[in-house]
């Protein structure tokens, strides 16, 4: 399918796919010091299309397509993906013909002064390699789950393998889902944002990829039994999806060993460069994620690239159901950034002991109760406050941290 209908056809899947991956991106940091920023998620290409511009407070939002601008509350990645996805549609298609297909052009775009190649450029850090790798498992994933929702005319099971000996004592059958498919729209559509030729988009590219071979690599074989009552002589299997939360946790796994590949420095756009280029990724599997630049500091604030730092940040201390990384998260946003631990106490009201009334209401009462939360404070802060831990206490944490 070519033209604009096909934009159409996918560019809602797409944007909520991007956005999942943005979601669980901030899910898998969020007892990090890094813990995937609003403002650095910004998927685009290394030669433009990266804004800082949020949209104006006042204004009405658009509806009634998932190309236009939904307005101030929206996720600073998404608006800046329609936008791209819209300047894609808009370079092809000029405005009459896009009107008579009633796509709402968004509100002050592009914005006055600002220029969609305006604002501080994403490093090229295992940070954005992770937020690359995991937009495009969300745009694949997603793509694929509506296409086995059947949500698209023109896709359906992966049954390419029906009726083939897959393992011992079972066949490949039933209906699997079609990654292929969602594989070959995402890259259109994500890969096609990367225009450039030199390292930083090499390495965009690669992670691309890589969250897409996630997607694949946890795919999971589900079978069912055939044979006389049920014995299970045989056994038809398909692919499925996993929960996307196990494409987060591999992608995270892969966070942790990327690989650094020194070829920032003088890797322009020649011919020579451009296959030095090509010929280095190409040696490293599609697997892992890639980087040109080390990790700043994410304890101390740095306007310049977005960052807070860790100060003000909650931290985890007890839980039964916390995890040695959540368990240790003070120790690490707080004790190792030359923060100290703050506790303080607040109240919280809630729905309690609600019960159901004939007929047909359900009725309850308002409970109290004093949480205990933990944050990172400067330490002359706390002191002039005249808060925090006492002094005993203090020491304890300490120690045990």
């Amino acid at each position: 399918m070519t033209g604009p209908k096909a934009y159409l056809i996918y560019s809602s899947s797409v944007a909520a796919g991007a956005q999942s991956g943005i979601e669980e991106c901030k899910y898998q940091f969020a007892w990090d010091r890094w813990n995937c920023p609003e403002r650095t998620l910004q998927l685009s290409s290394h030669s433009g299309l990266r804004s800082d511009w949020t949209p104006p407070s006042t204004g009405s939002s658009t509806t009634g397509s998932s190309l236009s601008d939904s307005g101030p509350s929206s996720p600073v990645w998404s608006i800046h993906f329609n936008r791209i996805l819209f300047s894609r549609l808009e370079s092809q298609y000029n405005r009459t013909f896009l009107s008579r297909l009633q796509i709402p052009f968004p509100p002050n775009y592009p914005p006055p002064g600002v220029s969609l190649s305006a604002g501080f450029p994403s490093p090229a850090n295992r940070e954005t390699a992770f937020v690359h790798a995991i937009s495009s498992a969300g745009v694949m994933y997603t793509l694929t789950r509506n296409c086995s929702l059947g949500d698209f005319d023109n896709c359906g099971c992966d049954d390419s393998r029906n009726g083939q000996l897959g393992g011992q004592g079972w066949l490949w059958g039933g209906c699997s889902d079609n990654v292929g498919f969602g594989e070959a729209i995402s890259k259109q559509f994500v890969d096609a944002l990367e225009t450039g030729q030199d390292a930083r988009a090499a390495m965009n590219l690669h992670n691309n990829e890589a969250g897409r071979k996630a997607v694949k690599s946890t795919m999971k074989r589900t079978c069912k039994c055939h044979g006389v009552s049920g014995s299970c002589t045989t056994q038809t299997c398909w692919l499925q999806l996993p929960e996307f939360r196990e494409v987060g946790y591999y992608l995270k796994e892969k966070y942790h060993k990327a690989l650094k590949v020194d070829l920032l420095q003088g890797a322009g756009n020649s011919a020579a460069s451009r296959g030095a280029i090509a010929e280095t990724f190409s040696s490293i599997s599609k697997k892992e994620l890639v980087h040109l630049e080390d990790s700043p500091d994410y304890c101390l604030e740095n306007k310049t690239l977005g960052l807070l730092g860790t100060e003000g940040r909650e931290c985890l201390k007890r839980g039964k159901t916390l995890s040695k990384w959540e368990k240790r998260s003070c120790k690490r946003l707080c004790g190792d950034c030359g923060l100290v631990v703050e506790e303080r106490r607040a109240d919280m009201v809630s729905s309690c002991n609600c019960k159901f009334h004939w007929c047909c209401a359900v009725k309850c009462e308002q409970c109290r109760k004093t949480v205990t939360k933990y944050f990172c404070v400067k330490k002359e802060k706390r002191e002039r406050s005249g808060g925090g831990i006492p002094r005993k206490k203090e020491t304890k944490l300490r120690k045990k941290f």
